[in-house]
C-alpha cells in the first residue's frame, strides 16, 4: 500500500514538473510570438535592442546582461545596451576580438556556459564585481554566417541548472534578432544614403545657382559654355562679367580634391574672385586680394587654380593672368595657327602673399577662337586609359571653326562622349569658348604653317600617333 502511495505520488510529481514546464514553455512561446511582432516591424536599432534586454530578462530571470555588437572596422565590441551595468561601463568598454570571453566568443562563433567565470582563464579578473552571481553564459549573435554582436547572461541560477530547451530557447532567440539587427543596420544605411544624395542635390542646386544665369551682351563677341561634373557636385568653376561697355571678365577656376569639400571650396573661391575682379579695375591686384582670402578661408590644405582674362571687344585684346592653370588657347583661322595662354603663377590658397604674377596680353581678330576650360577636358580617358588629349581638341577646334561658339562647345562635348565612351570619368568638364564675330581680315585660306611650331602635314601625323594611344 505505502509502495503504491508513493509511485502514485512520485508520478504526480512528475506530473506537476512537467506541466510546470508545458506551462514555461507556453509562457516562452507567447514571449516568441511578442517579440516576432515587434522584430518584423521594427527597423530602429536602438529600439530593438532595448526590446532584446526587455526579453532576455523576461525569458532567463537574467541579473546582469548585455548586448555587444561588433565593428568592422575596428574589431571591437562595444556594450549597446545592457540591465544590471553602470551606464560609465557601457560606455567605456571596448573588447577586442579574441580578448576575454566575450571576445573569444565574437571570434570563433561558439557559445561558451561558464560555472564560475573567476575561474575560467579566459575571464578578466578586473570585470569580477561586475557579475556577482558567477554563472555566465555568452552567445554569439550570426547573421549571414557572420558574427556581428554577443549576448552575454548571468544569473542566480549554475549553467548545470540551464536546460537544454533553455538554450534552444537563446538559439532561436538569437537567430531572429541577428536577423533583424542586420536589417535595421541595413534600413538605416539607405536612410543615410539617400539623407546624402538629398544633401548632394541641394548642394549642386546650390552649386548651379551660382554660376552665371546669362551670357553677358557684348557687341562682336559670341560665347558658349560647358559645365558638366564627372558627380553631384564638382570643383570646377567658371565665371564672366561685363566691365564697362566694351570689356569682358572671364574666369575658369579648378580646386584640388573631389566631393562636397571641393565644392564648398569652390563656392567660397568662386564669390572671392568674382567679388574682388568687380572691386579692383588692376587684375594684378584683383588676384592678390582673392589668394589672401582664398588662403584665410582654405580647407584642409585645398587650393584653387584660376585663370583671369579680361577681353577687350573695342580694340580686340585679351589681357591674362594664370594662377598656377593649364594652359588656354586662342586659334587664329586665318592664318591656321594657335597661341598657348600661359604666364607665370602660383595656384591660390597656398601662400598667404604671392610672388608677382606674370601678366600678358594676345592680339585678336575677327573669326578668332579663344577656349577657356580645366584639365578635365584633355585629360579624359577613353577604356584604354588614354586621354583626350590637346592635339584632338586642337583638330577639332580647326575643322570646326566656322561654327558658332554655340556649336563648337556641343561639338567639342560630342565628341569627348564619343572617346570616354562607357569610361567613368573622375574629372569636371569645365569650358568657355569664345568667338570674335566676323570675316577674318587676313587672308582665309589655312597657311601650312599652323599650331605655331607645328606643320599642318606633322599636326595630322601627331594626331593619327595620338589615336593610336603613343601620346595624348
Amino acid at each position: 500500500m505505502n509502495q503504491y502511495i508513493e509511485e502514485e505520488q512520485n508520478l504526480l510529481q512528475r506530473l506537476h514538473q512537467t506541466n510546470r514546464r508545458l506551462d514555461k514553455k507556453i509562457q516562452n512561446f507567447s514571449v516568441l510570438y511578442q517579440m516576432s511582432e515587434i522584430i518584423t516591424s521594427e527597423y530602429e536599432i536602438n529600439h530593438l535592442l532595448s526590446s532584446m534586454i526587455d526579453f532576455l530578462k523576461n525569458l532567463f530571470s537574467v541579473a546582469v546582461g548585455s548586448v555587444m555588437l561588433l565593428n568592422n572596422k575596428t574589431c571591437e565590441l562595444t556594450i549597446e545596451a545592457a540591465i544590471g551595468l553602470d551606464e560609465q561601463i557601457k560606455r567605456n568598454t571596448r573588447i577586442r576580438l579574441g580578448e576575454g570571453i566575450a571576445g573569444w566568443v565574437a571570434q570563433t562563433g561558439k557559445p561558451l556556459v561558464v560555472n564560475n567565470i573567476e575561474e575560467h582563464n579566459l575571464f578578466n579578473r578586473r570585470n569580477q564585481d561586475r557579475y556577482p552571481t558567477k554563472s555566465f553564459l555568452s552567445f554569439p549573435l550570426k547573421a549571414r554566417n557572420r558574427v556581428i554582436g554577443i549576448i552575454n547572461l548571468s544569473r542566480n541560477s549554475l549553467p548545470e541548472e540551464i536546460m537544454e530547451d533553455e538554450l534552444e530557447l537563446l538559439s532561436i532567440f538569437a537567430a531572429q534578432y541577428s536577423i533583424a539587427i542586420e536589417n535595421a543596420s541595413f534600413h538605416e544605411k539607405l536612410i543615410a544614403e539617400q539623407k546624402l544624395r538629398d544633401e548632394l542635390e541641394i548642394a549642386a542646386k546650390i552649386q548651379r545657382s551660382i554660376l552665371p544665369k546669362s551670357i553677358p551682351e557684348v557687341e562682336g563677341v559670341d560665347m558658349a559654355i560647358i559645365n558638366a561634373p564627372s558627380n553631384e557636385v564638382g570643383g570646377d568653376f567658371y565665371d564672366y562679367f561685363k566691365i564697362g561697355k566694351d570689356k569682358i571678365g572671364i574666369v575658369v577656376g579648378d580646386v584640388s580634391g573631389k566631393g562636397i569639400p571641393a565644392a564648398l571650396f569652390m563656392t567660397i573661391s568662386k564669390n572671392i574672385i568674382h567679388a574682388e575682379a568687380l572691386a579692383n579695375k588692376s587684375a594684378q591686384k584683383a588676384m592678390d586680394k582673392s589668394n589672401e582670402l582664398i588662403t584665410e578661408d582654405s580647407l584642409f590644405g585645398m587650393f584653387v587654380t584660376v585663370f583671369y582674362a579680361v577681353l577687350n571687344a573695342k580694340n580686340k585684346t585679351l589681357e591674362y593672368l594664370s594662377a598656377g592653370h593649364i594652359r588656354q588657347i586662342v586659334y587664329h583661322p586665318s592664318t591656321d595657327k594657335v597661341e598657348f595662354l600661359q604666364a607665370k603663377g602660383k595656384p591660390l590658397g597656398i601662400l598667404k602673399h604671392l610672388p608677382l604674377m606674370e601678366k600678358a596680353v594676345v592680339k585678336l581678330y575677327l573669326g578668332d577662337i579663344i577656349l577657356f576650360f580645366t584639365d578635365g577636358i584633355i585629360e579624359a580617358i577613353d577604356e584604354n586609359q588614354q586621354e583626350f588629349g590637346e592635339i584632338r581638341l586642337l583638330e577639332i577646334i580647326r575643322n570646326n571653326s566656322h561654327l558658332c561658339a554655340a556649336e563648337i562647345v556641343a561639338t567639342i562635348e560630342k565628341q569627348i562622349k564619343s572617346f570616354c565612351g562607357k569610361t567613368p570619368q573622375f574629372d569636371d568638364l569645365t569650358m568657355v569658348a569664345i568667338k570674335m564675330e566676323g570675316e577674318s581680315v587676313a587672308n582665309s585660306s589655312k597657311s601650312d604653317m599652323g599650331f605655331g611650331d607645328f606643320s599642318r602635314k606633322k599636326l595630322a601625323k601627331l594626331a593619327k600617333i595620338a589615336q593610336k594611344g603613343i601620346i595624348s
